[in-house]
């Protein structure tokens, strides 16, 4: 059970009105009154969870309670045989007043800071207690009567049943009602962040590039090392060379497959700098050029090891060509 420990429990009404969840991700939608009072819901038929009242002459937003928090409110039309609108996880909350500009009581699409506060105060403790994700319906707010009726920000039903967050009684499904106007002031709409700014994606732009130059350094490594000793780089030289080796053939393949066993790891090591690179990129203080060049340097260290360890590993009568 769970009552809001700063809102009025004076008008509950769950002794009336029974009901429970049947699933969905847990929401929040907000509604205006339309009155510039407390309603009476027809009894409790029509209540919310909760309803905040203005209290403009003392800048103050008062709560009531009508039903616990563990259970369906019943401000929604729910129709027969299409989603499950009150009882899909959704916590939900009048705000006494209007979307109309120049309606009954405050307007709510640009209410005062002190309004905007004090009910965030509320919205705040049904995050907490329902696990309701604190934003806005990703397609925004449209103000009223722009968001009455079928509209292009009223949810799909397979989209209301698989949101989570805050949205309006104008995104409900089976009900047109277009309350409570824009209320993107109270509930924020997400935006999808960029990965990198601008700078960072030209930044790593260019770690690409020289990472491709790189490579082909690399290639060109290997070539030196495996078969540049002696000169031999065209096919026909390599066999001639490898024809006059005789007895020497297994030695010289052992030599040339360790040298590639170290360009292939080499050539991963220098691949698996990409990633690193761009998680670097996020500082903008980062110099790209200088992290190629870093890389490279130690690439042609590798190697001239590996050469060095090859060329004490060679039998004592040179390689005939």
């Amino acid at each position: 059970m769970s009552a809001c420990p700063f809102a009025d429990q004076s008008r509950r009404y769950d002794r009336d009105f029974s009901g429970s969840y049947t699933g969905g991700p847990n929401k929040g939608v907000a509604h205006t009154t339309e009155t510039s009072t407390l309603p009476g819901y027809d009894g409790g038929s029509m209540a919310p969870h909760l309803t905040l009242l203005p209290d403009i002459a003392r800048k103050i937003v008062i709560g009531y309670q009508h039903f616990d928090s563990a259970r369906p409110a019943r401000a929604l039309v729910n129709a027969d045989g299409g989603v499950q609108t009150n009882n899909d996880g959704a916590f939900q909350i009048e705000l006494v007043g209007t979307c109309v500009l120049g309606g009954p009581g405050l307007f709510w699409p640009d209410a005062p800071d002190w309004a905007i506060e004090g009910a965030r105060r509320f919205i705040e403790w049904a995050n907490d207690d329902r696990g309701i994700p604190d934003h806005g319906p990703p397609q925004g707010w449209l103000p009223y009567p722009d968001s009455y009726g079928a509209t292009r920000v009223r949810f799909s039903q397979s989209g209301w049943d698989s949101y989570a967050g805050w949205c309006g009684h104008q995104h409900v499904p089976e009900n047109d009602h277009g309350d409570p106007g824009d209320m993107s002031a109270l509930f924020i709409t997400p935006k999808e962040e960029p990965d990198m700014t601008p700078a960072q994606e030209k930044q790593l732009a260019q770690v690409a590039k020289q990472m491709a130059s790189l490579t082909t350094k690399v290639d060109r490594l290997y070539d030196d090392y495996a078969f540049g000793r002696k000169g031999v780089h065209s096919d026909k030289r390599v066999a001639r060379w490898l024809k006059g080796i005789n007895n020497r053939t297994q030695w010289t393949y052992d030599r040339i497959r360790r040298a590639n066993d170290v360009t292939e790891k080499t050539l991963t090591t220098a691949a698996g700098v990409v990633p690193a690179v761009k998680a670097l990129a996020e500082s903008s203080d980062v110099d790209a050029k200088a992290i190629t060049v870093a890389v490279e340097q130690a690439i042609q260290e590798a190697f001239s090891q590996v050469a060095s360890r090859l060329a004490a590993e060679e039998p004592d009568k040179e390689l005939e060509d």
